[in-house]
Parts: structure tokens; C-alpha cells; sequence
């Protein structure tokens, strides 16, 4: 008897479990694009702007939105530490002092960015490349 009663009572909680797991994954997936939205679409600021000097060591395009990889001393306890900043199609890109898109980036040269935080995310406001 107490076997029948777990088998009657397994498909019905399975069925429960995976509810509860696709409503997370909803959850997760409408957050990340929110936040993809907001970082696109330049949507209001959030903190304080801050400014970081280093080196740029990649720059990458994740769903069309560019990232910038700076190593920097200034970022955490450990030297050469990393950092990830976002782009957004309106973020400011100087090289040599001159306005250029973000894919004029060039990898192993030493920049400034101003960014602030959005979601958990540094999202850069301006981006100055040093000839």
C-alpha cells in the first residue's frame, strides 16, 4: 500500500517541482532582459559616477551589447585585478581624442572610463582612449 501511494503521489510532485522550476527560469530570464533593455536603451542612471585607469585587455559583443575588460590596480585588493563595463550605443568613445564606435577599441592600450552602476552592472558613460 505505501508503495502505491508513492507512485501515485511521484508523478504529481514531479509535475510540481517543474512548475516551480520553470516559473525560476521565467524569473531569471525576464530579469536578464530587463536589464539588457535598460543597459541598451541608456535608462536612467543608478549610483554615483566613478572613474577607473587601466589597461584594456578585451572587447567583446554579448547580444549586440559591447563589454570592455579593464585590468586595473585600482579595482580591488589584488593587483591586475579585472573589471567587465558595459557600453551602451550611447556611451562617449574618444581615441586620440577623437569620436570613434566602440569597435575602435583597441586591446592593450591604456584607457579612462567614467561609468556608473546599473543592476550590479559598471556601465560606462564615456570611454578615453590614450594615444
Amino acid at each position: 500500500m505505501i508503495g502505491k501511494q508513492i507512485i501515485r503521489r511521484g508523478p504529481a510532485r514531479t509535475a510540481t517541482v517543474l512548475a516551480g522550476m520553470l516559473v525560476l527560469l521565467a524569473a531569471v530570464l525576464l530579469a536578464t532582459s530587463l536589464t539588457q533593455a535598460a543597459i541598451s536603451q541608456g535608462m536612467t542612471k543608478g549610483g554615483e559616477e566613478r572613474t577607473l585607469k587601466g589597461e584594456v585587455i578585451a572587447v567583446d559583443n554579448v547580444n549586440n551589447i559591447n563589454v570592455l575588460t579593464l585590468r586595473s590596480d585600482e579595482i580591488g585588493k589584488y593587483p591586475n585585478d579585472t573589471m567587465n563595463i558595459f557600453l551602451r550605443p550611447s556611451t562617449s568613445v574618444k581615441i586620440c581624442n577623437a569620436r570613434e564606435p566602440a569597435r575602435d577599441i583597441n586591446v592593450s592600450r591604456n584607457a579612462m572610463i567614467r561609468y556608473h552602476e546599473l543592476a550590479g552592472f559598471a556601465v560606462a558613460d564615456s570611454v578615453s582612449e590614450r594615444c
